[in-house]
């Protein structure tokens, strides 16, 4: 599996030379991503700056963790998905693939390598409507969980509302208050 995880990013690597430029200078290096809770892909950077698999189980120096539901949202470019991506290890490795990512215009990419088969406009149609399903389906889940969130809030009383939490955390400064107060008052009580 992990031989198939580095495959397309290294072609796209070739494909986008400034990226593996900018890995170039974090050569040796060995990258972590991980899709929790389901697995870790292993790989290191090599001088050309592509990737290779690791041969060892070192710890790699960085470590990309990411929920597989925010996938989608990645590939659709939403910024923050880029922002629930968690960086351990090396930060400034972590930052550099993170915006890397963030610059690949993946419906770009895919409409280009199509296009060597299916020829321009069917390629460019083609890449179109993956975008079209991709932004239908980031934009259905996250209508699925506003619906949600209201039906827990408003129907049924599940989950308490923002407003909720508000009034209760003042009424608890209150009654803290209070309670100081009435501590101060016994104190001085007790001294006479």
């Amino acid at each position: 599996m992990l031989i198939s995880c580095i495959a397309p990013i290294n072609h796209i690597l070739y494909n986008e030379q400034w990226a593996s430029k900018r890995l170039q200078s974090f050569a040796g290096m060995a990258i972590g991503i991980r899709l929790f809770p389901l697995l870790t892909h292993r790989m290191r950077i090599d001088e050309s700056g592509v990737m290779q698999p690791m041969q060892d189980d070192t710890d790699p120096d960085v470590t990309l963790t990411l929920s597989p539901s925010i996938l989608p949202r990645l590939l659709a470019k939403e910024v923050s998905a880029f922002e629930q991506i968690s960086i351990t290890g090396n930060r400034s490795l972590g930052d550099a693939l993170i915006s890397i990512a963030k610059s690949l215009d993946i419906g770009v990419l895919l409409e280009s390598e199509m296009s060597k088969t299916f020829g321009d406009i069917p390629a460019h149609r083609l890449a179109q409507s993956g975008m079209r399903l991709l932004h239908w389906h980031t934009e259905s889940m996250s209508l699925l969980r506003q619906s949600w969130t209201e039906y827990c809030t408003e129907e049924q009383s599940i989950l308490a509302k923002a407003a909720t939490f508000t009034y209760f955390a003042a009424d608890i400064k209150a009654l803290q208050l209070q309670t100081d107060q009435l501590e101060q008052r016994l104190d001085q009580l007790s001294l006479r």
